[in-house]
C-alpha cells in the first residue's frame, strides 16, 4: 500500500493467472480511496479566522463577506454555502494547490441574520457529502 502526501491510497494490484492450455492471463485491479478534506478554515471580512462558528456583531444593515478554504480532499471538494437548507452560493475556486475556495457576499444584514446556523457551509465530493458541523 502507498500513499500520496497522505491523501490518496493505492493498494497492491491483484494479479491472477488463470492458466488455459499453453497460455497464462494477467488480469490486475487497481483501488483508489476518496478522501474528505482535512482542513477548514472560515475567514470574516478582514481576513480573521471565525473561532467556535460565531461572527460579528454587525450592526443592522452592514455588508459582509466571509470565506471558506478547505484544504485537502481527494478529489477536491465542491463547497457551497447555505442557509436554512437554500443554497445561497456554488461558486467556489480549485486554487493550483488543490485549495477550495468561497466567498459569501451578504449585503444589508437584517434581523432575519441573527444566530443564524443552520447548514451554513457544505463540502460534496464524487463520493462523500460533509456538512461543516458533522
Amino acid at each position: 500500500m502507498c500513499s500520496v502526501s497522505g491523501r490518496t491510497e493505492w493498494r497492491p494490484a491483484i494479479i491472477s493467472t488463470d492458466t488455459v492450455g499453453p497460455e497464462i492471463v494477467f488480469s490486475s485491479t487497481f483501488d483508489a480511496q476518496r478522501l474528505p478534506p482535512t482542513k477548514l478554515t472560515i475567514l470574516d471580512e478582514l481576513g480573521a479566522a471565525v473561532l467556535n462558528n460565531v461572527v460579528g456583531p454587525y450592526r443592522e444593515n452592514a455588508d459582509i463577506n466571509l470565506t471558506c478554504i478547505s484544504s485537502g480532499g481527494q478529489p477536491a471538494p465542491k463547497v457551497t454555502w447555505w442557509r436554512e437548507h437554500a443554497l445561497l452560493d456554488d461558486s467556489y475556486l480549485v486554487l493550483p494547490d488543490g485549495t477550495v475556495k468561497n466567498v459569501l457576499y451578504l449585503e444589508k444584514l437584517s434581523r432575519h441574520d441573527l444566530h443564524t446556523t443552520d447548514d451554513i457551509v457544505r463540502f460534496q465530493g464524487t463520493s462523500f457529502g460533509v456538512s461543516k458541523d458533522d
